[in-house]
């Protein structure tokens, strides 16, 4: 048999193609030559139409890259080549041979994307949690069990109104004012958080060069409007995000009026640059139409856009069915199993909920088509990033 002199390499993906072109050095070894990956927008389990759609892409990808009709030897195998090779490797060297993908929208998640959601919900809760405890003499599970009914109540486990609905609290004080009585605890709240809150590594400087290259930056997050608001205005990201979507606020409790819980004048709670969107109320990750119509709300073409996101299941797979490119952002996974544990306690979030994200973490079901594992700014090593026109 021949020395070959070429190496085609297919990646047939979930929801993409992937197709590299190798050579033979004359004294041994192989160069990445070229490299591209297509999108297959039909769904894994429909058959009828994936098949055709991959024979379609697939001729366009040969064509691309010159490969012709002939005689070929093949092997066929369990794992990607790419998969065993060195992070390092991938970003130095192959990424500077590949044909990379042009982007020109980049829709992020925020929670655990751009910051450490769980590190802040965590510290702050449970600065109250403890000074709840201490002022109260209440036990903790009592507090957490009561806690937990409004989170679910009002669907969010950010809840700015949580102390004055706590019934165990109520029974200690019939008549009395719980918010003034319990203040310690809301102002033991705020310290945490302010010093809690701040961006992950690189995101400021990445976030500012993938404006610099005009590419068009939203943001899509199911964190409701204000708590959003608020940590886009701390961070000092308003302005380096065009567009951010999110739910809008909860109910306001009818016994009180804006006036009395806001501090400083209304502008002062309001984004500058960032133009801030609600999603429709109810629907939430991982809803693919929700992205879908983010995309066309800013005019975003799906084959430019990439989405970047923590979760798994729900911000990898929503992309994924979108047919969007997904980036997982899996540095932001959470290292803290006790600050996880005791949002879980407490969460809004169904009990099905829980166990399908623990499922798809262990069986690893859902496989993201690219991974950031240290940082954001490995998202540039990955893609073209240009200029955004409608």
């Amino acid at each position: 048999m021949a020395k070959p002199a070429r190496i085609i390499s297919l990646d047939l993906g979930s929801q993409s193609i992937g197709l590299a072109d190798f050579r033979v050095q004359p004294h041994g070894g192989i160069v990445l030559q070229d490299y591209l990956r297509r999108q297959v927008l039909a769904e894994p389990s429909g058959g009828a139409m994936r098949e055709p759609q991959i024979a379609e892409v697939l001729r366009e990808m040969l064509d691309a890259l010159q490969i012709k009709n002939g005689e070929v030897n093949y092997a066929a195998t369990g794992q990607s080549v790419f998969v065993c090779c060195p992070a390092h490797v991938y970003s130095q060297r192959l990424c500077d041979c590949m044909n990379r993908p042009e982007i020109s929208t980049v829709i992020f998640d925020l929670d655990n994307t751009l910051w450490d959601w769980v590190d802040i919900w965590s510290k702050s809760f449970s600065a109250m949690l403890t000074s709840l405890r201490e002022q109260s003499g209440l036990s903790e599970d009592d507090l957490l069990s009561d806690i937990r009914r409004i989170y679910q109540t009002h669907g969010t486990s950010e809840y700015a109104f949580l102390i004055e609905e706590l019934e165990c609290l109520r029974h200690l004080h019939p008549a009395g004012n719980l918010r003034e009585i319990y203040e310690p605890a809301i102002l033991a709240f705020g310290r945490a958080r302010k010093e809690a809150l701040h961006l992950y590594p690189t995101v400021r400087e990445t976030l500012e060069a993938l404006k610099e290259s005009g590419c068009l930056l939203a943001a899509y997050t199911e964190s409701m409007e204000f708590y959003t608001n608020y940590r886009i205005r701390k961070t000092g990201t308003d302005g380096l995000l065009r567009f951010l979507y999110s739910p809008a606020d909860h109910d306001i409790p009818l016994s009180l009026r804006r006036e009395r819980f806001r501090r400083y004048p209304e502008e002062t709670y309001e984004l500058k640059n960032t133009e801030h969107r609600t999603t429709p109320q109810g629907e939430l990750k991982p809803n693919p139409d929700v992205l879908r119509s983010i995309m066309k709300d800013i005019g975003a073409r799906p084959q430019h856009t990439i989405y970047v996101g923590d979760s798994l299941m729900k911000d990898i797979a929503m992309a994924q069915a979108a047919g969007v490119i997904d980036v997982y952002a899996k540095y932001g996974e959470s290292r803290d199993s006790s600050a996880y544990e005791l949002l879980r306690r407490v969460t809004h979030w169904p009990a099905r909920d829980v166990q399908r994200e623990k499922d798809i973490h262990a069986k690893g079901t859902v496989v993201p088509t690219f991974t950031l594992s240290k940082n954001l700014s490995e998202i540039r090593e990955l893609f073209t990033f240009t200029r955004f026109t409608t």
